[in-house]
């Protein structure tokens, strides 16, 4: 469940890149790279996707997601394990948040080209 939470958040990350018309970003840290993407606004065509507090609270579930495939499960620390758990109602109620307003912009978006 914790690793699902950031590859869902991801594919959507994926899809406004694409249907927005940025580039992916490449390489090893290309997740981290498209992370921080969606938190900034893209040259004029579009604001930020998400906001900071969202931003920093994805990220540690990116980095649970990278320990969880590239680790066995006894490296995991199980207090970070417990934040995680603890905050994962919040983080999307966050991403929630965040997509409904991008959502209402491209909807505007839609409006103002018909």
């Amino acid at each position: 469940m914790l690793r699902d939470i950031y590859q869902g958040a991801e594919k959507a990350f994926e899809r406004i890149a694409r249907v927005m018309g940025e580039p992916l970003p490449s390489g090893s840290d290309w997740h981290q790279k498209l992370l921080n993407q969606m938190g900034y606004a893209f040259a004029g065509k579009r604001p930020a996707v998400i906001q900071a507090e969202t931003l920093r609270s994805l990220d540690e579930f990116r980095r649970f997601r990278h320990v969880e495939r590239h680790r066995y499960g006894f490296e995991f620390e199980w207090e970070n394990l417990q934040e995680l758990l603890t905050g994962a109602n919040q983080t999307l109620k966050l991403l929630i948040a965040d997509l409904e307003i991008f959502c209402n912009f491209l909807e505007q978006l839609d409006e103002d080209e018909a």
